[in-house]
């Protein structure tokens, strides 16, 4: 028997408030980069008492001052690809970036308030983002997306930006749908950049390219390649040209030298370095820019190490974090990196690695949690076996508050969370959302499904065309095999999930015998057709690899849609969505929430007006996470401690007489 008082799962008090997840301070959004000139290190973080908005931030060289750069009124953000990220970059104190308010782009040459951003672009239909300054040029090389042509696609383009006067020219927009991660030298006029067509994904097969930009802004192909996921170039101060390929089957870090001719592995391990490029501005490895191309860092399976180029050899650098993610950079001076740090008790956070001794120092202001660690609970890896004799990956957290326990023999509650993508990946880096839910007594499973990055290329391919049922089939499976551990009540098993977890969320739910008995969905997807013919570019050709080509694959696409199955829906389920969301439309959601309610389950459907995919007003995010805990104290029949939301559940007071009287079927 535990400590604390006795009292049943779920029902727990915890110090850890909707309010403390949403409103605990701001948040890292963007990975640090460096000012070359300045030696000067700038992030973005969404500012928590400002709706969300996103705000840079500047740690100046040799400093221990912290200051904010762009001022209140800007939201540094792009909607490029929808999910954005890339949204700034820096050269001798100016800042760039776009401005999701408006989407022109600003500058701003010293920090605020005192200095003010001008505009650079006017307001349009453009939106910018992956944008890197070249002195070359005195101009940004940046990605656009243009939607001035209403009812088509929007045209993407690597473009030339003056910084001074604005103007655009286009260096790339022939051969290619979309483009990303342009790099620039700073001793040539050579230019590299990542290209690919629909219907591939950039995790699927990139061209990398190599020109010569002339001084008429003539572009001159120099190399290309396209073979496997090609990712994120970068030039050494001799030109040689660094990039993440995947053809041994895990992203490795590679350097081509020799005129292009000859290329190294400099990590020829099983392990990955990098991430999906759901995002721009993600970058998994730096060049020490003083050791002559003689040494990198790379952010590998979460840990951070240090590479000699001569003779492949690493280092782990033991900084104390678990989690390494999203971005690492430099020093001017090469002796310190920095790099996004956290593990399952600290959230992420900018810090500063000295590279010889790993001595580590925070540099983003950290928000004081005020609650003792007691409460957090630490995720375990797990491995459990699934179909076809195949295993999948998770991580487990259980229940965890001192002042409580649970009755003898009792069991608790399990949330299965099912993460976007569906090319994304769980990690075990604090989040207090998921201790919102364990220090009230649930267990959580945080799966990486089959088809999730981290594990190689074969396992995340393995869900190609199997979209909707290896995820399903290894949700299940880790639910499961968490019940036959007797780790988790059978009985209050439930299931979440945002955008693509969320048609996995539902998709488990309309699927026969399934063993959850309650699910939540946020933006998911119901209609696969629907999300193939009427979702945006990046995602618009996405269904030809997870379900198959329409129309000769339509019956795939029929057969694995929860709205066109949803005769099979047997648990109550909670809609959350975004009013304005053009990934995963609003009528996706109304949609199932009419089916669900026309059933007779609890249901409730909750539209949160100006939110697009993903909400980013803290009030909302505290809205929905209250909202879901209630939904499941109602349905399992728990009584909140200290959780009241106001959320009206249709059908809740006649299911539960129904079940009462033991007239629902199982």
């Amino acid at each position: 028997m535990g400590g604390g008082v006795e009292a049943k799962y779920g029902s727990w008090k915890s110090p850890i408030s909707s309010h403390l997840v949403t409103r605990s301070g701001n948040k890292v959004e963007e990975a640090p980069q460096l000012d070359i000139v300045t030696g000067n290190v700038f992030w973005s973080e969404s500012v928590s008492t400002e709706e969300g908005r996103n705000a840079v931030f500047c740690a100046t060289s040799g400093k221990s001052e912290v200051m904010r750069w762009t001022p209140p009124g800007y939201d540094v953000r792009t909607r490029v690809h929808e999910y954005g990220g890339g949204a700034f970059t820096v050269y001798n104190n100016t800042v760039f970036f776009s401005n999701a308010i408006d989407d022109a782009l600003y500058k701003q040459e010293g920090p605020g308030p005192d200095s003010q951003p001008s505009r650079l672009t006017p307001p349009s239909k453009k939106r910018y983002a992956d944008g890197v300054y070249w002195q070359l040029k005195k101009a940004l090389v940046v990605v656009v997306e243009d939607h001035h042509q209403e009812g088509r696609e929007a045209v993407t383009t690597l473009t030339l930006v003056d910084v001074n006067t604005g103007i655009h020219t286009i260096l790339a927009h022939q051969g290619a749908d979309f483009f990303s991660s342009p790099a620039v030298s700073h001793t040539s006029n050579r230019l590299a950049w990542i290209q690919w067509c629909h219907p591939e994904m950039p995790w699927g097969k990139t061209k990398l390219c190599v020109a010569e930009v002339t001084t008429e802004n003539q572009v001159n192909i120099l190399f290309s390649q396209q073979t496997g996921s090609m990712m994120t170039p970068t030039f050494d101060v001799n030109d040689d040209l660094y990039y993440i390929h995947d053809q041994t089957g895990w992203w490795n870090l590679y350097k081509l030298t020799d005129n292009f001719t000859k290329q190294t592995n400099l990590t020829p391990e099983s392990r990955e370095v990098g991430w999906p490029s759901w995002l721009f501005g993600w970058r998994a490895y730096a060049v020490n820019p003083t050791s002559d191309g003689k040494e990198v860092v790379v952010v590998s399976d979460n840990e951070l190490r240090v590479v000699e180029v001569s003779s492949r050899k690493s280092r782990v650098l033991n900084t104390g974090y678990t989690v390494h993610s999203h971005g690492v950079v430099y020093s001017k001076d090469g002796t310190k990196v920095f790099v996004l740090g956290g593990d399952g008790a600290r959230s992420r956070r900018v810090i500063q690695v000295e590279v010889a001794t790993a001595t580590v120092k925070v540099v983003s202001q950290v928000p004081e949690l005020h609650v003792h660690p007691g409460y957090f609970s630490i995720p375990q890896h797990i491995t459990f076996p699934t179909s076809d004799n195949q295993v999948a990956h998770g991580y487990l957290y259980l229940p965890k508050n001192p002042d409580y326990h649970a009755p003898v023999c009792s069991k608790p509650p399990l949330l299965v969370r099912v993460h976007g993508g569906p090319t994304g990946a769980a990690t075990p880096i604090l989040n207090l959302e998921y201790q919102f839910f364990t220090s009230r007594g649930f267990a959580i499973l945080d799966v990486n499904y089959r088809g999730s990055t981290g594990y190689g290329t074969a396992y995340r391919d393995t869900l190609i065309e199997k979209w909707g049922i290896l995820d399903i089939q290894d949700v299940e499976a880790g639910a499961s095999h968490l019940v036959k551990k007797g780790l988790v009540d059978p009985e209050r098993l439930c299931i979440d999930g945002w955008s693509a977890g969320g048609y996995t969320t539902m998709a488990v739910l309309t699927t026969p015998g399934s063993c959850f008995k309650a699910g939540a969905s946020y933006y998911g997807v119901s209609d696969l057709e629907k999300l193939a013919t009427d979702t945006h570019k990046f995602e618009s050709r996405y269904m030809d690899s997870m379900v198959g080509e329409l129309p000769q694959h339509k019956d795939r696409f029929d057969a694995r849609s929860p709205l066109k199955n949803c005769q099979r829906l047997h648990s109550p389920t909670i809609f959350f969505q975004g009013a304005e969301d053009k990934i995963v439309l609003p009528s996706q959601a109304r949609e199932m929430y009419e089916v669900v309610k026309n059933k007779g389950l609890p249901t409730a459907l909750i539209m949160f007006e100006g939110e697009y995919h993903g909400f980013v007003n803290p009030d909302n995010q505290r809205s929905s996470l209250e909202a879901e805990i209630y939904f499941y104290s109602q349905v399992f029949g728990f009584t909140l401690a200290d959780v009241s939301p106001q959320v009206e559940i249709e059908n809740l007071a006649a299911w539960k007489s129904k079940k009462k009287q033991g007239a629902l079927k199982k």
